[in-house]
């Protein structure tokens, strides 16, 4: 190595060597922690409580002295070198590794990577600033060390709140005289984003549905307060089914929950409004179990099964619903009635066509910034479904479509799953995370009839089963869908501008988008796609032309049907972003799924 590139090369060497040494040092630390830690640590700091490795102190015991040491192996290592920027970096990356590795709630890197690169941006103008000319010595050293004691405030800060949300809720909760607030407070989902996802549990009556059925309250929490352990299937053997698909979504240390099922129905009086009641709420329950509702939730839904052993003896179909990202839970009951309003305004040629309606809301809008919170939903949405509607399907509503086959296999209920946006990608998650009979297998019961996608928000590479290299960060975990007895059809259109836009900062081929037609029509052994004019025909009947139901029906069933809505979904809805992306609540749409369920959903 000549002297030249010596002198280039080593500021920024070195650094990379000790941050390579000390998250080498971490994972050791880490081997040995769950080796020899765990079982003997615990009587040495005189601690005895069960799941006392939740306790945040030991974390910045470990996390703040290996920070300072960092800072100073930066002083005698980097600063001498003139490279201010690795001398701010080195804490920071030495906290982030200690928090990835070493606590049980892991923090999303979405948001560990954002505040990484901020923190980056401020060091690297503390630098510039270092460097001018105008500056003593002394005056660079102090914004150098002004540098380094900011990596280190945000190691503290980081665990100074960890402190702050492990305070004593029910302590806290105690100064309410609202049992709604108390448990508000139990579960930390008292601001104004989070409250917006269980109205419905305050008050019932306030967000009326124009269907019978069921609304499933689907919220997220620090997984502490809600009683997931830190290692994810430990408490549930469902959880111990879905992994390791699910691994990545469940390690995060906020974890989805059901916190609450309103009942609609059944329709006495069709003069008065839909009657509503309570199947399960944890907010009317004013007790002291909060650190048991994420269990509460599973069994909330093995009720919720016997229930619909009845409520579907009058009904010739089920219908899940549920909606996308940016949509609180009062705009999902409003898009929960427009999309049935519609659908029925075009069945209503057929009144054997008596469909119960589960609608479900989940924590889809995240406070602040609302473009950086995409990966963030993304991952809640995949974790939704991979959790919470994958047990609706396979434990509820397949139990219940076999009970009833078992006394008449024509009584069964159809079963016809429809999503939007983000919805989607719940909903075809949670297909994915299940295993139930192929085509060639099993009887016409338990199975989901069809899936209708509206514009879905997720990559079609999901279906596509390509080398590694070729697999985008989503990977392809919907490859062996098509093989079920499953009818798919998705919608496109060309003026949906959300799809693109995510696909340029992803790299994502979404499937609702031009980018996922086009990799469709690479594919055509999985993808088939409907034309613009055939689906224009779908749009605009009400009954009669049995040859487009016909074409519909003799479509071979192991293809994924991508349907060009481009002529339908067109206009940009007022305050909606993405163009033309939530464009699907029109008598269009509603005689387009409609005719769907002619063809592949009816007895």
């Amino acid at each position: 190595m000549t002297p030249y590139i010596q002198e280039k090369m080593m500021p920024y060497l070195q650094p990379l060597i000790w941050f390579l040494l000390l998250v080498l040092g971490a994972i050791v630390f880490w081997k040995l922690w769950n080796f020899m830690g765990a079982k003997y640590l615990p009587g040495l700091l005189g601690v005895h409580k069960p799941g006392w490795v939740d306790n945040p102190y030991w974390f910045l015991a470990i996390s703040i002295p290996i920070s300072l040491g960092a800072c100073v192996m930066c002083y005698f290592f980097v600063g001498r070198f003139e490279s201010a920027p690795l001398y701010f970096l080195f804490p920071i990356l030495s906290g982030l590794v200690i928090i990835c590795l070493f606590s049980p709630y892991i923090p999303n890197p979405t948001v560990l990577l954002v505040q990484a690169g901020l923190a980056l941006l401020l060091g690297i103008s503390i630098w510039s600033l270092g460097k001018a000319e105008s500056l003593s010595l002394l005056g660079c050293l102090s914004l150098r060390g002004l540098a380094g004691l900011f990596g280190i405030a945000f190691i503290i800060g980081s665990g100074y709140r960890y402190i702050q949300e492990r305070r004593d809720w029910s302590t806290r909760a105690g100064q309410y005289s609202s049992p709604v607030r108390r448990i508000e407070a139990r579960f930390a989902t008292m601001n104004s984003n989070m409250y917006t996802f269980h109205r419905l549990a305050e008050d019932r009556y306030g967000q009326p549905v124009n269907f019978e059925g069921y609304l499933l309250g689907i919220e997220k929490a620090n997984r502490y307060l809600i009683g997931v352990p830190p290692e994810a299937g430990d408490t549930q053997g469902w959880e111990k089914e879905i992994l390791p698909d699910g691994k990545r979504y469940l390690a995060d240390r906020k974890r989805t929950f059901l916190s609450h099922i309103v009942k609609y129905g059944p329709v006495i009086d069709t003069t008065k409004p839909i009657p509503s009641s309570f199947v399960f709420n944890l907010y009317g329950k004013d007790d002291d179990k909060s650190d048991s509702a994420y269990a509460e939730g599973f069994k909330s839904l093995d009720g919720l099964k016997t229930e619909l052993e009845v409520a579907s003896k009058s009904h010739s179909h089920i219908l899940v619903i549920c909606m996308g990202w940016n949509t609180d839970q009062q705009e999902s009951i409003r898009n929960f009635n427009s999309l049935y309003g519609y659908l029925m305004e075009a069945a209503k040629s057929d009144p054997a066509f008596k469909p119960l309606v589960i609608g479900i809301t989940w924590p889809s809008e995240w406070a602040g910034f609302q473009p950086l919170s995409y990966p963030v939903k993304a991952d809640d949405a995949d974790e939704t479904g991979l959790v919470w509607v994958s047990y609706l399907l396979k434990k509820v509503l397949f139990p219940v479509q076999a009970a009833a086959d078992s006394v008449s296999p024509s009584s069964a209920p159809k079963l016809v799953l429809i999503g939007h946006s983000f919805g989607t990608r719940v909903l075809t998650r949670a297909l994915a995370s299940i295993k139930y009979e192929s085509k060639a297998q099993g009887s016409d019961s338990e199975k989901v009839n069809l899936f209708i996608g509206l514009q879905g928000a997720f990559s079609a590479r999901r279906f596509v089963d390509t080398p590694w290299y070729r697999k985008g960060l989503e990977g392809a975990p919907y490859r062996e869908l098509r093989k079920l007895r499953t009818r798919f059809v998705f919608t496109w259109s060309s003026h949906d501008k959300a799809n693109p836009v995510a696909g340029y900062v992803t790299g994502a081929s979404h499937i609702g988008g031009e980018f996922g037609y086009v990799l469709a029509e690479k594919n055509g052994e999985i993808f088939e796609n409907l034309d613009s004019g055939f689906v224009d025909k779908l749009a605009s009947l009400r009954g009669g032309d049995e040859s487009s139901l016909t074409a519909l029906k003799n479509k071979a069933m192991e293809k994924i049907l991508l349907a060009d809505a481009s002529n339908i979904i067109k206009d940009h809805p007022y305050g909606k972003g993405g163009y033309a992306h939530s464009d699907i609540y029109k008598p269009e749409i509603g005689r387009f799924m409609w005719n769907l369920i002619r063809a592949y959903a009816l007895p």
